[in-house]
């Protein structure tokens, strides 16, 4: 049993990196005077944690109702291993900062430990002994002293938590005093070194693995590319990212920073190309009368960026045919169709790597309108009419390989309108529209790239008290055009 213990520890240990040691949180600070002189001490430190730029403190007020049982024994609790552990994965941090405060007849010993999330690693301990037992100021300016060690001592200044190719998501704890043009490097930590009698870590074997640029910078989060790799290794999530210092020769116009690969375009894209439509229209009477064809056609659209998240599309299509009969009793040999399709939505764009190039989910509201404009033939069920209402959508957008990109967009109509152009179709209707669409895109160079999609659209309209009691279609269509960004 002993055995299996020690090797679970060791597993542990060796994983005990997965936050990141700027992510840090202060556990209550204790004291034998029945927390009388620690909780200044508390809120003195905690203030001086979340105005520092080297710690994204999370605050540990979610585990106080786990800490309140324990208030009369809470030092000898905040001791054990397994309690660190809870409070790293509960708050996901990587240093956690305990602190103790004994008023004794020689003075007040303050004390500081800064752990790991394994509960075992220690980062740095700290014990001095002050004369006024009274001065809870001085008690909070030797922690925060200490503090300002232990943030030299820190062997990065972010974590890897995106790759894709040459592009990565550095996590920082402040993007305070970061360019862009600001050159890093990226190690990968190989094993820990511990003092054989403190039991504390002194230092890291962490080779460096590659070599980049800061291209962008958004919220916590610092956008790079990779210039050099140092190994055949690829890079992974949790490799540290040590910032070099600013230097007039790393400073780099903005301009120069979209190189050719990632320039592509600064408000948005445009897109125009030819489509074929394999149109279906059915109309019911006692039994369906259906006709179909193929109808060639154009669409163009256009996508404007306001924000990295926030987008707005305006999509025109018009395609035109005749149509014949598939199945039924149709008088008309040929019917005459055009398809004209208006779409004008905005939505957020989710990114959850990050890379605005990176995999994207878009969620939108818009307006939409269909016309179909026919020849008139009362006896088969056929003359002009449109679809129109707000939609509501999905797409989904990721990268596959290195310059292919796969999505899928899907939108409805809850409570479309059906209008009746031709003065033909009897009034008392429901209807539904729907629209599906899958397709990739290669990019050809930085702005420009060839799309293909499939598309496939859904109509219907129901009417009560006639003799033509449903009109519906479907488009199957194929597009392939050219996407320009702007």
């Amino acid at each position: 049993m002993k055995i299996t213990l020690l090797l679970f520890s060791f597993l542990l240990s060796l994983n005990s990196f997965g936050y990141s040691f700027r992510r840090c949180t202060l556990l209550p600070i204790t004291d034998n005077l029945d927390n009388v002189v620690s909780i200044k001490v508390f809120k003195e430190v905690e203030q001086y944690l979340k105005e520092e730029a080297w710690c994204d403190y999370q605050s540990n007020s979610a585990m106080m109702s786990v800490f309140s049982k324990y208030r009369k024994n809470l030092k000898s609790y905040l001791d054990l291993p397994g309690v660190i552990r809870t409070v790293s994965e509960k708050l996901k941090v990587g240093s956690i900062i305990r602190a103790n405060i004994k008023i004794t007849d020689k003075g007040a010993e303050v004390n500081l430990d800064i752990l790991g999330e394994n509960g075992g690693d220690l980062f740095l301990s700290e014990k001095t002994i002050q004369q006024d037992v009274k001065n809870e100021v001085l008690m909070g300016q030797t922690i925060k002293n200490w503090l300002e060690i232990y943030e030299e001592s820190i062997p990065y200044d972010g974590l890897v938590t995106g790759v894709i190719g040459d592009q990565i998501t550095i996590a920082v704890s402040s993007t305070f005093g970061i360019d862009k043009g600001q050159t890093f490097k990226v190690k990968r930590m190989m094993n820990k070194k511990k003092h054989p009698l403190l039991k504390k870590i002194v230092s890291y074997t962490a080779p460096k693995i590659a070599e980049g640029r800061i291209y962008n910078i958004s919220n916590n989060l610092v956008f790079g590319k990779i210039s050099i790799y140092m190994q055949e290794k690829g890079i992974k999530k949790g490799d540290w990212v040590s910032l070099d210092p600013i230097s007039f020769s790393q400073k780099v116009e903005r301009k120069s920073l979209e190189d050719d690969h990632y320039d592509w375009g600064k408000l948005g894209e445009i897109y125009i190309g030819p489509m074929l439509d394999i149109s279906t229209y059915t109309a019911v009477f006692n039994s369906p009368n259906e006709i179909g064809g193929l109808l060639p056609g154009i669409k163009v659209e256009a996508e404007l960026w306001m924000t990295r998240h926030y987008f707005g599309v305006f999509r025109f299509s018009k395609n035109f045919g005749d149509l014949e009969e598939e199945s039924g009793s149709i008088n008309e040999p040929v019917i005459s169709i055009s398809e004209t399709q208006f779409k004008l939505y905005g939505g957020y764009r989710y990114l959850p790597l990050g890379f605005f190039y990176g995999p994207q989910i878009d969620g939108y509201i818009g307006f939409a309108k269909t016309i179909h404009t026919m020849t008139r033939s009362d006896a088969d069920g056929y003359a002009d009419h449109s679809y129109s209402g707000i939609i509501i959508g999905l797409k989904g957008s990721m990268p596959l390989l290195k310059k292919y990109r796969i999505f899928a967009r899907a939108d409805i109509a809850p409570f479309p309108g059906f209008s009746n152009e031709g003065a033909f179709y009897p009034t008392g209707n429901s209807a539904s529209m729907s629209q599906f669409e899958l397709g990739t895109r290669y990019i050809i160079t930085p702005r420009l790239s060839a799309r293909a999609s499939y598309e496939a659209s859904w109509y219907k309209a129901k009417f009560k008290n006639s003799a033509l009691t449903e009109l519906a279609s479907q488009h199957r269509k194929f597009h392939v055009g050219i996407l320009y960004g702007f």
